[in-house]
């Protein structure tokens, strides 16, 4: 009776012992580190010992944005040197054939009034002007993402909005947008028909860590990269980066939910099959933020009529 005990207790020991060694590992916990909606619009990058006399303006101007994105703003004159003038027509906007997941607009023609546009994504230098001001809320890049004053400033919607607001601009529609990145002959790229190359746009290629990246695709960048680069890649404007780089924050008459915002474009993060020009991204949290930038837009004056002689 003993020794069937005994035998009995090393057979559980050793099933114990066996489903321990040979059980299926259990998959690292989902990491969730921005659960509140606010946290993911505003972003917390900004330092965080408030009894800092040399950042208490950050939590001041944080507050009063949330409460008002216009407050305490000195906004400057538009500076229209880097800017293209995109003039008034009807522009082809939006693709055919319709999805479940909003990636585009339903194909139509838009009639658009003459306006201004930012010709590169906004720098990182441009941003810490704006930041040097007090104006802006200072931001971290990630070093991943890429941090050097010609990269582009990685933003979310509200901090992209204030900025443009300070520039004495604003944030495109999407649709002016679009009009902006393909032209009056609705191409389906910016440089028009041609298949895409690593010479025209930055997305995620060879050096990119994730699983869709295409080893063949050599644009150079792993991540960003500068908001000057793949001049073969320009829309019919002039405009660089429309495809690739980074997405763009744009204004929308188009029904959303709450915390949803409008990002036009693709992004380092992209494949090859989302850098048509009328992509679009409906963002809401927690998809992320570090692929967002911003070109801002303002608007043309009113032609003024001509007077001619005995008139």
């Amino acid at each position: 009776m003993r020794l069937t005990f005994r035998l009995l207790a090393l057979f559980v020991a050793l099933a114990m012992c066996a489903g321990c060694r040979y059980s299926k590992p259990k998959p690292p916990p989902t990491p969730t580190p921005m659960q509140n909606a606010d946290t993911w619009l505003w972003g917390e990058n900004w330092p965080l010992n408030r009894n800092d006399p040399n950042t208490q303006w950050t939590y001041l101007l944080y507050e009063n944005l949330r409460r008002d994105i216009r407050s305490g703003l000195d906004p400057r004159e538009p500076d229209v040197s880097g800017m293209v003038l995109i003039p008034a027509g009807e522009y082809i906007i939006g693709f055919d054939r319709l999805t479940t997941a909003h990636e585009w607009l339903p194909r139509q023609h838009r009639r658009i009034a003459a306006f201004y546009i930012d010709r590169t994504e906004l720098s990182q230098a441009d941003y810490a002007r704006c930041v040097a001001a007090r104006q802006c809320l200072p931001i971290r890049v990630r070093p991943e993402v890429g941090v050097a004053p010609d990269r582009p400033m990685v933003l979310t919607y509200p901090l992209a909005e204030r900025y443009c607001l300070w520039a004495g601009k604003r944030l495109p529609t999407e649709y002016e947008w679009e009009a902006a990145a393909r032209g009056a002959d609705g191409r389906p790229y910016p440089w028009g028909e041609a298949a895409p190359t690593a010479k025209r746009a930055n997305i995620c290629g060879r050096g990119c860590v994730f699983s869709w990246a295409d080893p063949a695709w050599r644009d150079g960048f792993a991540y960003t990269a500068p908001v000057n680069s793949f001049p073969a890649g320009a829309s019919p404007f002039g405009l660089l980066n429309m495809s690739g780089n980074v997405r763009e924050w744009a204004t929308t008459d188009q029904p959303l939910r709450e915390n949803e915002h409008i990002a036009r474009g693709s992004s380092w993060y992209s494949n090859a099959g989302q850098l048509f020009v009328y992509y679009r991204q409906v963002w809401h949290p927690p998809l992320r933020t570090d692929d967002k930038g911003v070109r801002c837009a303002a608007d043309a004056p009113p032609a003024r009529r001509v007077q001619r002689p005995n008139q």
